[in-house]
């Protein structure tokens, strides 16, 4: 488990942005398929879809589905 930075405004990137995630993994040294972002914002689930991370998407304030999806996985 590693939750990385969540916003890096020093670089001008934002969670939306694949260039933030990309930053994000190269300082962690993670592959994409080793990564797994959960949000309940489409465009957050938009960026990671594009560098095929993992994902969950959830709606907002769903906190359930989330925990039973993590489940699901075994974590």
């Amino acid at each position: 488990y590693n939750s990385g930075a969540l916003k890096d405004e020093s670089k001008g990137l934002v969670l939306q942005d694949p260039g933030f995630f990309k930053l994000i993994m190269a300082e962690q040294n993670l592959q994409a398929h080793e990564c797994l972002v959960i949000s309940s914002d489409p465009d957050v689930i938009k960026a990671a879809k594009i560098l095929g991370m993992q994902f969950i998407e959830y709606e907002r304030n769903d906190f359930g589905s989330v925990k039973k999806e993590l489940k699901k996985r075994g974590l």
